[in-house]
């Protein structure tokens, strides 16, 4: 397992992107934002934990006015060379 602490600017986003082998869970600490998974979205908030299961195509928009602070935990730990960019 591991965890790390993210930072999404205002008005910007992450990449879509899947893990091929981790699942993962965003817990958001600060701000709100749009996560889309799957296709679908859906507003999430500070205190909010939302679960992503391996291979689901996801990003995460900031829109709120303060940025967005997310604690991502991924099990197995995350690895750069098991995540994928979506274009």
């Amino acid at each position: 397992m591991s965890l790390a602490e993210g930072t999404v600017p205002v008005d910007e986003s992450t990449e879509k992107h899947y893990h091929a082998v981790s699942d993962e869970i965003y817990v958001i600490t600060d701000g709100i934002g749009i996560i889309e998974i799957e296709g679908e979205s859906r507003e999430v908030e500070k205190n909010d934990c939302v679960f992503i299961s391996t291979r689901r195509k996801h990003m995460i928009k900031n829109i709120g006015r303060v940025p967005l602070k997310i604690l991502c935990i991924c099990s197995p730990p995350y690895s750069h060379d098991d995540t994928y960019i979506v274009y």
